[in-house]
C-alpha cells in the first residue's frame, strides 16, 4: 500500500535544455552564469529525487503525488518541488539540497549555510517561499472553483548528513523545516489533523486531470542567457565521438 504517484519526475524542461545547449553551443560563447544555472538545476534534481524514493515508501494509497508541477495563476507562474493531494488537505514540499550546517532564523526570515570550508552562504526564507507557493495554489484552486482546503507545507532537506539548527528555537520550525528522513512522521502528524474529507476520491481524481492539463514547462532557455542560434555549432554529431558536423558519405 503505497501513494499513487500520479506524476513520476523526469528531468525537468530547464535541466533537459541545459544538456541540449552545453552539446551544441561553441565554448567560446558559453556564459558563466548557464553553467551556474545548470548547477543549481542538477542538484535540486538529484535533492528532489531522494525525496521521492522516502515518499514513495509511505503507506497511504490515497496519497495522490505530483512530483514536481508548474501552474499559471497571471501575471505569474508557480513551480511546486512536489505537490501531495489527500482526501482531506493538501500539502506542498519545497526540497532543499545543500549539505552544510542550515541555520533558520525566524526573526530575521533568514537561511544560512555554513559548508565545511568554513564559508557562509545566504539564502531566501524557504518558509516564505513554500507559503508564496500556497498563496499561488490557493489562488489557481479559487479559479478552478475549489474554496477553503486546508493546504501545508514542508520544508524538506534532501540529506541526512545536512545539519539543521532553530536559531530562534521557534517551535514553528520544527515542524516546518524538516529532515527527509522524518518525513513520514510529519504526514502522520498531518494525516492526524485533518480528518474532514474535503474531496471524494473522484474529485482528486478530477483535480488531477487538471493540474497535468495545466502543467506547463519554463520558458526558452536561449531567451534567459541572451543566447540566439547563430551561438549554435549546426548540423549532426558522431555518436562516437561527438565531432560537429558528421560528412554525409556514400548512403552514410
Amino acid at each position: 500500500m503505497t501513494p499513487t504517484i500520479i506524476k513520476y519526475r523526469k528531468k525537468s524542461h530547464a535541466l533537459l535544455s541545459y544538456e541540449a545547449l552545453f552539446r551544441r553551443i561553441s565554448k567560446a560563447y558559453l556564459p558563466n552564469d548557464a553553467i551556474v544555472a545548470y548547477k543549481r538545476e542538477k542538484a535540486g534534481y538529484d535533492g528532489e529525487r531522494n525525496v521521492d524514493y522516502k515518499l514513495s515508501t509511505y503507506p497511504h494509497e490515497d496519497f495522490f503525488i505530483f512530483q514536481g508541477i508548474r501552474l499559471a495563476n497571471p501575471p505569474f507562474n508557480f513551480q511546486i518541488d512536489t505537490l501531495i493531494l489527500t482526501t482531506s488537505f493538501i500539502c506542498i514540499l519545497e526540497v532543499k539540497n545543500k549539505k552544510g550546517t542550515f541555520k533558520y532564523d525566524s526573526k530575521q526570515q533568514q537561511l544560512t549555510q555554513e559548508t565545511n570550508r568554513e564559508v557562509v552562504y545566504s539564502f531566501k526564507d524557504p518558509i516564505l517561499q513554500a507559503e508564496a507557493q500556497k498563496t499561488h495554489l490557493t489562488s489557481w484552486l479559487g479559479r478552478h472553483g475549489i474554496f477553503n482546503i486546508p493546504i501545508e507545507i514542508l520544508v524538506v532537506v534532501a540529506y541526512p548528513s545536512t545539519i539543521i539548527e532553530n536559531v530562534t528555537k521557534d517551535p514553528d520550525v520544527y515542524n516546518k523545516i524538516i529532515h527527509n528522513e522524518s518525513l513520514h512522521q510529519h504526514l502522520d502528524r498531518l494525516n492526524s489533523k485533518f480528518t474532514e474529507e474535503q474531496f471524494t476520491t473522484a474529485g482528486l481524481r478530477k483535480l488531477s486531470r487538471t493540474l497535468l492539463h495545466e502543467d506547463t514547462p519554463r520558458i526558452d532557455i536561449l531567451r534567459e542567457h541572451n543566447l540566439t542560434e547563430r551561438h549554435l555549432i549546426k548540423g549532426i554529431p558522431c555518436e562516437r565521438c561527438q565531432h560537429y558536423p558528421m560528412k554525409r558519405l556514400y548512403k552514410k
